[in-house]
């Protein structure tokens, strides 16, 4: 079975660390038995020219003809460098991914690994097909063809227009990675999708689906908002929830909180836990300053 065979370096690496291992494992029973995939798999690794044709036509004899399979063979053809035989897989691919959003995409990354431009371009228009139809992961692959700087197709209103229907695309909890790679944009279009968003409310109703980091964001924004000790309390009521639930970050808020009192009634106990506890969660700042809180009490 090709795709169990495939899987071996991600579920035993020690064992299987490359494909070429699990070919070396496997290539008898292969030769004997081998599923389609299992003779697409090992394709790459056969010397003998009469082998490969004779693997060819082993592999379209087994096939069922299905999208997966014709990518499987495109791509094999395109390792050998058989490019006009990878494309006539591509053609059959394509009639076989009709509406499905999600085979659009990977046959747009197909073509993506021809190494000409005219696989650029039928690519590039595969995935404006699949954005078309509503497709998330082609807006973040047309994110990153229009959205670098240092290539020539760099387009910073496509940056933005892609980037709100991004979120649009984007379940509650997806909502937070979004704006973390929003704020790494130029700040030109960082701000004009901003401008067109509620990023206070994209983050509560992220907060409420359960994402740690937009809790904290959430908290965050609260209390830059406040303007009452209730606003206070609601805002380190996000922060614990977010602690508690692991986030470093939050921690560390929270320990600020505790040690100002800020929404809660103040405590040096309460700041210097929630500070331990970020540093055994692993943040940097917090190792550092338990550090010195070591030191300190060491020369009392």
């Amino acid at each position: 079975n090709g795709e169990a065979m495939a899987l071996l370096p991600e579920a035993d690496p020690v064992t299987y660390p490359t494909t070429r291992a699990v070919f070396d494992a496997f290539a008898g029973r292969i030769d004997e038995r081998g599923d389609y995939m299992a003779l697409i798999l090992a394709m790459p690794f056969l010397t003998d020219e009469a082998d490969r044709n004779t693997y060819q036509t082993r592999a379209i004899t087994a096939m069922q003809c299905t999208f997966p399979e014709a990518v499987a063979f495109a791509a094999a053809m395109g390792r050998e460098g058989n490019l006009d035989e990878a494309r006539r897989w591509l053609t059959i691919a394509a009639h076989l991914a009709g509406q499905n959003t999600w085979q659009i995409v990977q046959l747009a990354d197909s073509y993506r690994t021809l190494p000409d431009s005219e696989g650029d371009a039928i690519a590039l228009a595969y995935y404006e097909q699949a954005y078309a139809l509503g497709n998330r992961t082609a807006v973040q692959r047309l994110l990153r063809i229009y959205g670098n700087q240092a290539e020539e197709g760099y387009d910073a209103a496509r940056v933005v227009a892609l980037f709100t229907d991004l979120v649009a695309f984007s379940d509650a909890d997806e909502i937070p990675a979004v704006l973390d790679d929003l704020a790494r944009e130029d700040a030109t279009v960082r701000l004009a999708v901003e401008a067109t968003l509620n990023l206070d409310e994209l983050y509560a109703k992220a907060a409420e689906a359960g994402n740690l980091a937009a809790m904290r964001e959430h908290a965050r924004r609260l209390q830059a908002s406040a303007v009452t000790r209730d606003d206070l309390v609601v805002s380190t009521g996000w922060l614990i929830r977010a602690a508690e639930g692991g986030d470093a970050a939050a921690m560390i808020m929270l320990s600020q909180a505790f040690s100002m009192g800020v929404g809660v009634a103040a405590s040096l106990e309460n700041a210097q836990g929630w500070l331990r506890k970020a540093a055994e969660a692993g943040d940097p700042t917090a190792i550092e300053m338990v550090k010195l809180f070591a030191v300190n009490a060491g020369t009392n």
